[in-house]
């Protein structure tokens, strides 16, 4: 399956934020109770009461350091604990915060990004919905990270004025300036 990291573990390795990998292997603890479920159709699903003790993710675009008994390119990736506060409003106006900790790996399924996350990736091969959310840097940072035109599929139908999208005046300036220093 294929997994994107949601947390910074080691920036040398390229073990990352946003880096995207192929998950090879689930390491189960010893202790951890497995509940096995056969569904109709006679497939099995896992179910565990805690999370397992690493998994092994193949990276890709990345060349992570050798990792003892595992072939190239292979990385364990830990459960991680974070702290987290809650903040909401009751019914008397006033704020309620809550703070709690959780446990989990650090991964996330990676088969459809946003343009936010994809930046600065180059893509295999992508399908760009160019008719939903915002428009502006988003349309060409979707464009871009294939290396082949014809490795971009496009949804649905869009508005062809999408494309011509200008720079914010104060970007524009913004940039200017910055070239100004630089020279």
């Amino acid at each position: 399956m294929k997994i994107a990291l949601t947390v910074n573990i080691c920036t040398n390795d390229g073990i990352v934020n946003g880096a995207q990998g192929i998950l090879h292997r689930i390491i189960y603890d010893i202790e951890s109770p497995i509940e096995e479920i056969v569904n109709i159709d006679g497939e099995k699903s896992i179910t565990l009461n805690k999370p397992s003790k690493y998994v092994i993710i193949e990276l890709l675009n990345h060349k992570p350091g050798a990792y003892t008994n595992l072939p190239p390119n292979h990385v364990p990736v830990y459960p991680i604990k974070q702290r987290c506060k809650y903040k909401c409003k009751i019914r008397d106006g006033s704020d309620i915060t809550r703070e709690f900790q959780r446990f989990q790996l650090p991964v996330t399924p990676a088969f459809a990004i946003t343009d936010f996350k994809c930046q600065g990736t180059t893509l295999k091969k992508v399908i760009v919905d160019l008719d939903g959310g915002k428009i502006g840097a988003g349309i060409y940072v979707m464009l871009s990270q294939v290396q082949k035109l014809n490795n971009i599929m496009i949804l649905r139908p869009f508005d062809q004025s999408k494309l011509n999208v200008t720079i914010d005046p104060d970007l524009k300036k913004e940039l200017k300036r910055l070239e100004s220093i630089q020279k």
